[in-house]
This record gives structure tokens, sequence and C-alpha cells, in this order.
């Protein structure tokens, strides 16, 4: 028989230091203000927010159906007993534990994403960066997640992973799936990681990186501020082509509005993101300018 790395599944973790771990997570989730959505204590639109629930939970349902599609009966498969330091053939029990156990990455990876996601959107619709709450995003960051663990999509596919490794007709019992349950909370206890990181602290540091790399507003309304000498359409024709920068000041607007307007198709890029000087770029800058720019 093939020995494996399973382990018997341990008793449900009721120590202080669990306790301290769940009590942690509430109290900071707990800690926004609960006058208000989520949506508008970041500074965003409520399609914004369901956009990332969604985009989040696609990355996720992908991954774990991926996992539970490669999951094989437990035969031959050995559990090591901690307590009687031996060795017993894998039950349903056992192997339910541990593909919760294998699942806490990607319920890790659906937290960061989220956090990720959720900071980004917050200083793209123009939230300023200095009232931003890192316990807000957080907050509902831990919700979502914990939500996913309780979902039908979560049990359903369970019952999938079962399905591959159960006899034809059997059910999964409720014990079986308590096992699974408990192992995929582990992803919120901090010593089943080897940085052994409280996800509090992992999310005030990524929002805060992400934080300090978001542009300065200020510099960039003082950029579209100073003024610049618009050369005639005949000289931008025969450009042939400008970066998104200059562009940017032909226009008064910021590179990430260029972005999305050649996205939106009002302006042609070459394969390396120059801006075409054609036609739709001279429409662009009659459009801001109107009679005040010269043809010759």
């Amino acid at each position: 028989m093939k020995e494996s790395r399973l382990e018997e599944r341990k008793a449900p973790a009721g120590t202080g230091a669990e306790r301290y771990i769940l009590n942690r997570l509430r109290e900071n989730s707990a800690s926004a203000p609960a006058d208000a959505s989520v949506a508008t204590q970041l500074g965003i639109t409520e399609q914004a927010l369901s956009e990332i629930r969604e985009t989040v939970m696609e990355d996720w349902y992908r991954d774990v159906r991926e996992l539970a599609r490669k999951q094989r009966p437990p035969t031959e498969v050995l559990v090591y007993s901690r307590s009687r330091k031996t060795l017993r053939p894998c039950g349903y029990e056992d192997w339910a534990r541990n593909f919760g156990l294998a699942l806490r990455p990607i319920w890790l990876k659906a937290f960061d994403s989220c956090i990720d996601l959720l900071t980004r959107t917050a200083i793209a619709h123009g939230q300023d960066i200095d009232l931003i709450d890192w316990k807000v995003i957080f907050a509902e960051a831990v919700r979502f997640c914990v939500a996913i663990e309780e979902s039908d999509r979560c049990t359903s596919l369970y019952a999938f992973a079962f399905g591959r490794v159960g006899k034809s007709g059997e059910q999964p019992s409720a014990d079986e799936y308590e096992a699974f349950r408990e192992g995929v909370s582990l992803w919120r206890n901090r010593y089943s990681w080897p940085d052994q990181r409280r996800l509090d602290d992992r999310a005030e540091q990524m929002i805060r990186h992400i934080v300090r790399l978001a542009p300065d507003k200020a510099a960039q309304k003082a950029q579209l501020a100073t003024p610049v000498e618009l050369p005639t359409l005949k000289e931008i024709r025969s450009l042939g082509v400008i970066t998104q920068r200059q562009a940017g000041q032909y226009l008064r607007r910021t590179t990430r509005t260029i972005r999305s307007y050649v996205k939106q198709r009002r302006l042609n890029a070459t394969k390396t993101g120059k801006i075409c000087c054609d036609d739709k770029l001279v429409i662009e800058i009659r459009k801001k300018y109107g009679p005040a720019v010269r043809l010759m």
C-alpha cells in the first residue's frame, strides 16, 4: 500500500489561539460604519462592487472545480495517526478534510484578489487616497470569502469532488462535509501558513502598497492645467504617430482616458500603443477646441 502525507482529522480547533484569531477577524470586520453600504464607503458604484464580486467568484469557481476534477478514490492510501503513531487506511472523512485543506490557497487567492480590486477601483473612481480606510476593504473581503464557504456553489463543488472518489450511488455524510468545511476554514488561521501573518496585517500591507503606487492626482491636474502650444491640424497629421502622453496633452486628458478612447475606438493606436495622427484624432481635437484650432 502506498504511504501518503494525509493526516487523520484533528478535533475542531477551540484553543485560545484559534478563538483569538476568529475574534480579531470579527472585530476588524465589524469596525467599519454600518450606516452606509460598502460601495458608498469606498466611493465606488454598486455596479462596480458587483463586478468585483463576480470576477473573484468566477476565478474561485474555476480553480476549485479544476482541483475537484483531479480527485481520485483514496484506495491504497494510508493516513498517519499522530496520536497512535501508526498508519491506517484512509477514509472518506480523511479525504474530505484534506480536500478542504488543499483548497486553502484558492481561498487566500480570492481574498487577495478582493483586496486588490476593491482598492484599485476606489482609487480609479477618484477616491482620495488619504480617505481610503483599509478596515472597510478588509471587512468586505472577509465577509465575501466567508460567504463563499457557506454558499451553495461550495456545496455543489464538494459534491462534485466526492463523486470522483466515492462509489457509484454513495452520498457524502454530514460528518464528512463538516470535516471538509473544517479544513477549508483554516485559510483564516494564521498558523496554517508559513509566514504566520494575520489576515488583517496582510490586508493593511497590501492596501498601503497599492495606495503608495497610485498616481498623484494633484500632479495630474497640474499637468493638465499646464498650457500646451497646439500645432496645426496639418502639422499633427504630418507627425504620423504620437505617444499617449502627447495625445493626453493635446486633448487635456489623462493617459488612462486616452487608453479608454482607444478601447472605445474613438482613437486608433499602433501595436506598440502609440496614437495614430489620423481623422479620429483630428475629430477629437476639433471637439475639444472648436474653431480655435488652426488648419494650416
